[in-house]
């Protein structure tokens, strides 16, 4: 086996180079998820983001009124990678460059996060797919209207909304937008009510308790390995038709 692999060339060697840090990758992702603590620092806003809303949150320590806030996602270095994160609490402040140690917990175990709540976690994170899915839409009021109410429903769940009280949240609120926003978000919020996630994310929770608690999104185990076995599939193939004589 080992032999055929070094008589492999061009393409094929190509192929098998990014099969192999495909599942490098695999194994990377699995080793982080194992770990009890990452380091981190706080990048900004991802590339290209610019939406934002208007926010006031009564109950935060420090406590704001009116502020503009950057919605998701946004870009942290966690253990050494440039990552997305995702932000799912509005009660603390992050600033570009700040450093911390962040518990990383599993949706299984939230003994170490803020809100000790599984089922709370697992709706932001269909919320946050949900955000995620909207980068595929063409720029367009439509698109920039989705992603603040989809954020919005987001921080509300983390402020203590669910399907029965709507939007109504403990201090927490969103300026100056139309009933038809709220009712969106309404929407949002019983959606993830009857769709919360229990696999395919991470919380990183501030160790000390000061910084923004963020979600990171994680692809599962199964779709990299049934990645890595079609993309390894797909060298052999290439390099059985590359073999093939031309019938002229």
């Amino acid at each position: 086996m080992f032999r055929a692999i070094g008589n492999l060339q061009g393409k094929d060697r190509t192929r098998l180079v990014i099969f192999l840090s495909l599942v490098a990758a695999f194994f990377s992702v699995a080793s982080v998820a194992e770990a009890n603590t990452v380091s981190m620092t706080f990048i900004g806003g991802a590339p290209g983001n610019t939406t934002t809303l208007n926010v006031t949150d009564a109950t935060a320590t420090p406590s704001y009124t009116g502020v503009t806030a950057l919605i998701d996602p946004y870009v942290a270095d966690v253990a050494g990678s440039p990552t997305l994160i995702w932000c799912v609490d509005p009660d603390h402040e992050v600033n570009t460059g700040d450093s911390w140690t962040a518990y990383l917990s599993l949706p299984g175990d939230v003994t170490h996060t803020y809100l000790s709540s599984a089922t709370t976690y697992g709706e932001m994170a269909y919320l946050v797919t949900q955000l995620q899915a909207t980068d595929s839409l063409p720029p367009s009021s439509t698109r920039t209207t989705t992603e603040q109410e989809l954020q919005a429903a987001i921080w509300d769940i983390a402020e203590g909304a669910t399907s029965s009280n709507g939007y109504t949240t403990d201090g927490f609120t969103v300026n100056g937008m139309s009933s038809g926003f709220y009712s969106a978000v309404d929407s949002d919020i019983k959606s993830a009510d009857n769709n919360p996630l229990n696999s395919g994310y991470e919380i990183l929770t501030d160790k000390a308790g000061k910084e923004q608690e963020f979600l990171v999104l994680v692809p599962e185990p199964s779709s990299l390995l049934l990645l890595g076995v079609g993309l390894f599939a797909f060298m052999l193939l290439s390099r059985s038709k590359m073999a093939r004589p031309l019938i002229g």
